[in-house]
């Protein structure tokens, strides 16, 4: 398990994907085509400078933005959840099980995109 604290640059709801926006920042992920780096790790949702930990290599909880099947490869939804993805599309993560739309369901992060 790889995490790193940054900087918010604005709100991050908990267990959701998050990219770079500078140096030591970063903000929600919200394109399949973003630079995703991980989910963020706390409980309550972040507000804007907020230090968050952000796990960016191994188990995590993740919040499904719909149906997604186990062994699945995820993206990011608008809201930053996970959703599968489609050819093109930035990888952050494999479903380790299924989920429906808002479940809290178990992934191994894997970006892809480096």
């Amino acid at each position: 398990m790889l995490t790193r604290k940054f900087s918010a640059t604005s709100a991050i709801v908990a267990r959701t994907a998050v990219k770079f926006t500078t140096n030591a920042t970063v903000e929600p992920a919200t394109s399949a085509t973003d630079r995703i780096i991980g989910i963020y790790m706390g409980v309550a949702d972040a507000v804007t400078s907020d230090e968050v930990e952000i796990l960016m290599f191994g188990p995590s909880l993740a919040v499904a933005g719909g149906s997604v099947g186990r062994g699945a490869r995820l993206t990011v939804d608008a809201n930053s959840k996970l959703v599968h993805a489609v050819s093109g599309d930035a990888i952050i993560a494999m479903a380790m099980a299924s989920a429906s739309l808002d479940d809290l369901f178990e992934v191994i992060v894997i970006p892809s995109q480096f």
